[in-house]
């Protein structure tokens, strides 16, 4: 074959029609496009046919005019063991955030008698090992937005493995370390929380995404079993000689190492790859036809899936700026949306629970309320938060977004109502009871359905700016709670919670749109003016044009070589 003269189209070893189509594409896209640095069109269309060549420029016509309609999602199937593996691993890593939280509420009293503190110390010292804790989640889950868009899997280990240096220096018996300690652990654990439910949602299948989303907060909710695990290696005296003698307290802050360890092996052995849909925003298509077929079955081509991606993945939300999240028009309604679901959950009234669990029922049944009472109760409050995420995980797939947030806020906002009135009739155990049911309730039909919204329509930026927002509200709140407990009761912080419940439920009774039947492109784009949405439509659906006639030629011509 000589390439420096006229070429004759059955000198080409390759099916006309492939050829002639792939031809047809590049006219379409441009009429001056080099083939191989040698080869061009104007070569290799000399001696076609022109009444073939307008048949062919008529049929891709077509195709194309077709392939702008809208089309129903692809369903495809993912691996079930890969993807079963994948919740477990991220739901292990995910522990460390409430495995922390609940960390003082059991080695708290062990260490107030190594300590020696008086009333006020303990105080004093308390409330920085809580907000320090919190103060490491903002960082890191703010630094994790930005950081999580230069990839998903390297933010994972990272996270990782910064939370094994902070789990070595919190082993040192000095309060100043130890609380240095929480604030690095708690940065590890952020920046984990950044990528941990976006590892989930772009893993999964759009037929399937409510259930593996469910399916990871339940794992995510087993932190309270955990921290009931660590608590079995405690010292179970009740002699404070004994207490302060023990170095029981230090592995319960070893335990975390293996949640670490798991997930490490994991990523690196199993998982392997990022994300397909982050692979295929940064346009590593060879590197995301390996995921596809490491994550998803053989049902379907991987081909048909990568082409499903990247018509249908959003790149520019990936790519947000913190500016942009908070002034530009295309995601700040977004990010107004997504703050409010974020002060839903921070006015749900469940944090006083686990951060501040035993000093609640403290002050609720006063000074007869002894260490080994709370703990009894915050057991149980342990095992009904995921046993009700389990539930979750078979209900939330049955019904809308909005359902669950507008309904479910407003039956928590009752619960709230609830635990002032009896709190005001002293009547403690009821109290206690609606204290239970409210965790019950809130782990069913709020908590996992905010998480699921939220990682839906947001951007990395806005999610990491709506998080930082609601960490430093909870900064201010675990350094404030003791003080308001101990001043004004219980019915002060409910009462708050059920005011603010529900104004958020009337905020989200107007504004929250439903996601359940869009696309992950549609979604992110779903609080975007209209405007905007058509410019961005017509710049990926030619990306994605020329995308996939490169692919087309490249493929025709490999004969050539």
């Amino acid at each position: 074959m000589n390439y420096g003269n006229r070429i004759s189209i059955n000198d080409i070893d390759e099916p006309q029609e492939t050829l002639m189509m792939s031809i047809a594409k590049a006219d379409h896209i441009s009429n001056n496009m080099a083939f191989d640095g040698h080869l061009s069109r104007n070569y290799i269309t000399q001696n076609i046919d022109p009444h073939n060549e307008r048949k062919y420029l008529e049929k891709t016509k077509e195709q194309s005019s077709s392939a702008a309609e809208p089309k129903a999602p692809l369903k495809y199937q993912p691996k079930w063991w890969f993807i079963i593996f994948l919740i477990f691993m991220l739901s292990v890593q995910s522990l460390h955030s409430g495995y922390g939280m609940g960390t003082w509420n059991r080695i708290g009293p062990m260490l107030r008698l190594k300590y020696g503190w008086t009333p006020g110390e303990r105080k004093f010292y308390e409330s920085f090992v809580t907000s320090f804790l919190i103060a490491g989640i903002v960082l890191g889950r703010f630094f994790g937005a930005w950081f999580v868009q230069k990839g998903r899997k390297t933010c994972l280990l990272t996270a990782c493995f910064v939370g094994i240096v902070a789990i070595g220096i919190m082993m040192v018996q000095n309060i100043f370390l130890f609380i240095f300690g929480r604030l690095i652990y708690g940065f590890a654990a952020g920046t984990f929380n950044a990528v941990g439910g976006r590892y989930v949602e772009e893993c999964s299948p759009p037929q399937y995404l409510s259930l593996f989303f469910t399916l990871y907060t339940f794992g995510v909710s087993l932190n309270r079993p955990a921290v009931v695990l660590g608590t079995m290696l405690l010292e179970k005296s009740k002699d404070p000689a004994v207490l302060i003698e023990s170095d029981s307290w230090r592995s319960f802050i070893l335990m975390p190492l293996i949640f670490s360890t798991i997930c490490i092996l994991g990523t690196i052995l199993v998982v392997r790859y990022e994300t397909p849909m982050y692979l295929v925003t940064k346009k590593r298509y060879d590197e995301a036809r390996s995921a596809i077929k490491l994550m998803f079955s053989n049902d379907v081509d991987a081909e048909e899936i990568l082409k499903y991606l990247k018509r249908n993945t959003s790149k520019e939300t990936d790519k947000a700026s913190f500016q942009s999240a908070l002034v530009d028009p295309r995601y700040r309604i977004g990010t107004l949306i997504t703050s409010s679901l974020a002060l839903m959950l921070f006015f749900n009234g469940i944090f006083p629970i686990t951060t501040f669990g035993a000093d609640l029922f403290t002050a609720i049944y006063g000074d007869d309320y002894t260490y080994f009472d709370s703990q009894a109760t915050l057991n149980i409050i342990a095992i009904a938060d995921p046993a009700s995420q389990l539930v979750a995980v078979f209900i939330v797939p049955l019904f809308s977004r909005r359902l669950f947030l507008i309904g479910g806020g407003l039956v928590i906002a009752v619960m709230n109502a609830l635990v002032v009135f009896f709190d005001q009739a002293n009547n403690n155990l009821a109290v206690t009871v609606t204290v239970v049911g409210l965790v019950i309730i809130t782990s069913i039909v709020q908590e996992p359905v905010c998480q699921l919204y939220m990682q839906e329509v947001s951007s990395n930026s806005s999610l990491g700016i709506v998080h930082l927002c609601y960490f430093l509200s909870t900064f201010v709140l675990a350094a404030a709670l003791p003080t308001v407990l101990a001043e004004l009761g219980p019915s002060s912080i409910y009462g708050t919670c059920f005011i603010m419940s529900m104004v958020l439920v009337v905020i989200q009774f107007f504004f929250i749109k439903e996601t359940s039947k869009l696309t992950d492109k549609e979604k992110k784009q779903l609080y975007f003016p209209a405007e905007y949405k058509s410019i961005i439509q017509n710049t990926q659906d030619d990306s994605s044009q020329t995308i996939d006639m490169d692919h087309s030629v490249s493929m025709s011509l490999r004969s050539f070589a």
